[in-house]
């Protein structure tokens, strides 16, 4: 009986080995030669500042002979907004890619604008242009996999099948911002004028104006802090002295950050974007500067301080 059993189970492992053996086309050396592609961008975002904002994709492969196409798709991503549907950009074949970088695919700010039919004068700073990639072997197989969800397709290019944006071997996708280059940071006289939109212990309202040096500095990518925008307006409670408060540059759009100088120890009050309208400029022509803050108390302090170079 022990005999037999023995048989019985060494016919069952030969089984087995053979039923390996007959899917080759699953193996992970296979999956490896269709993932061998990559793309390699020459910016990392697109400037906004400039005439015609491109970047250029480099691709390489080492499976030129493996992969029979490349679809490159692309999607728009307002900051704040709803995310576009995703669109064909172009496709190339496979023998087209080698590993020496000499198929280069170019990418338009205003082509993407195009295919979407957006004004490129409503591109801001912060949008996202989202690049996919879908390759296709010559033997059917897709990556990234299509997969279906209720009855409809969806391109899978989540991190259950590979990393997200760029490995070694295969780029699935890529995500370039759409920046607007900050250098604002200097040291000159101001005038300051402020404008108090609400009242609260005996402060004044309405308008205040001093000449101050100011001290424009940055403190990291875009954010700056500004020495002085209250002008004395604090002075009958807490004595002449500066008022700091730091700030966002988006694309010469002006935001306070309340996040760093709420409450500071340099900081009288706990600034906020001012609640009526946050939104504050920066005029690169002139200098001038409009910022719009709130006190985060809700006493019912909040203005507006443009400085104006002399």
């Amino acid at each position: 009986m022990k005999l037999f059993n023995y048989i019985i189970l060494a016919l069952l492992t030969g089984s087995i080995f053979m039923s390996c053996d007959e899917n080759p086309e699953f193996g992970f050396e296979e999956s490896v030669e269709g993932m061998n592609f990559r793309m390699i961008p020459d910016l990392v975002s697109y400037n906004l500042f400039d005439a015609d904002p491109t970047i250029v994709l480099t691709t390489y492969t080492e499976s030129g002979a493996v992969i029979d196409n490349v679809t490159t798709m692309v999607e728009y991503a307002p900051f704040g907004g709803t995310t576009t549907q995703r669109e064909v950009l172009n496709t190339f074949q496979g023998s087209e890619l080698t590993n020496d970088g000499s198929k280069q695919i170019t990418i338009r700010l205003l082509e993407v604008a195009s295919l979407f039919g957006i004004d490129p004068g409503l591109m801001l700073g912060g949008d996202r242009v989202n690049i996919y990639n879908i390759v296709t072997t010559n033997s059917g197989l897709i990556f990234p996999d299509t997969v279906v969800l209720d009855g409809a397709p969806f391109i899978n290019v989540e991190n259950a099948l590979i990393t997200a944006v760029a490995t070694t071997s295969f780029t699935s996708n890529l995500s370039f911002p759409i920046v607007c280059p900050s250098d604002l940071a200097s040291t000159r006289e101001y005038n300051i004028e402020v404008i108090v939109g609400g009242t609260c212990c005996g402060l004044p309202t309405g308008s205040i104006g001093q000449v101050r040096t100011v001290t424009v500095a940055e403190v990291d990518t875009g954010k700056y802090e500004i020495s002085d925008v209250l002008s004395d307006y604090l002075a009958p409670f807490f004595g002449s002295a500066p008022e700091p408060l730091v700030v966002d540059d988006v694309c010469n759009l002006i935001y306070v950050d309340g996040a760093i100088t709420s409450c500071s120890q340099a900081s009288a009050l706990c600034y906020i974007p001012n609640t009526t309208d946050g939104v504050g400029s920066y005029d690169p022509d002139t200098d001038t500067w409009v910022i719009k803050w709130e006190d985060a108390f809700g006493n019912g302090i909040r203005g507006i301080t443009t400085l104006t170079p002399l």
